[in-house]
């Protein structure tokens, strides 16, 4: 793993830092680490401890968790412009699954602290990104709740377990397709 410079990636491009003015894309530069991750290698873990989130810049990350028969599965394969473990910027509850890059990959980190430091600052960028990261995940939990809401709806007037097909979109909304 090795990190190196912010300058050669496009942060206006990323949709965490929509609405930043491009003049203060410098000030989220000097936040931000962009790491190289070797294929296999784990960006973290089940059960660390929470304290930044990541925007996949180049190549595929895995989430992954274990069944309930500690089978390890891979739940979905990430790729450029997503973002994973976003929750770490607003809460301090351990990891959930594991992120391991499946081929050569760059990330972009953002660290809780840098985050919470530009909010108690005051500062617009701080503010933005909240919104952002707000938005997002109030779509995500709205469409989730929408799906499931049909999902329980169907099996309790048929009676039946829901369809591997309604499952599979449900699990790549949940883990591949949410991007903002």
């Amino acid at each position: 793993m090795s990190s190196h410079a912010v300058d050669e990636w496009d942060l206006t491009a990323i949709p965490l830092f929509a609405g930043v003015a491009a003049v203060d894309i410098a000030e989220i530069a000097r936040l931000v680490t962009v790491i190289d991750y070797p294929a296999g290698s784990i960006i973290f873990a089940d059960g660390d401890a929470a304290e930044a989130l990541y925007v996949v810049l180049r190549g595929q990350v895995a989430i992954r968790c274990c069944n309930r028969w500690g089978q390890e599965q891979t739940l979905a394969t990430l790729e450029s412009g997503a973002m994973l473990g976003e929750v770490a910027l607003l809460t301090d509850e351990p990891r959930a699954g594991t992120a391991v890059s499946v081929t050569d990959a760059t990330v972009l980190r953002l660290t809780q602290e840098a985050f919470l430091a530009l909010l108690k600052q005051g500062s617009v960028v701080g503010h933005q990104i909240l919104y952002n990261l707000a938005r997002g995940l109030a779509s995500r939990i709205g469409e989730v709740a929408q799906r499931l809401m049909r999902l329980l709806a169907d099996q309790s007037q048929v009676r039946i377990v829901p369809q591997e097909d309604e499952l599979d979109a449900l699990r790549r909304k949940l883990f591949t397709e949410w991007k903002f």
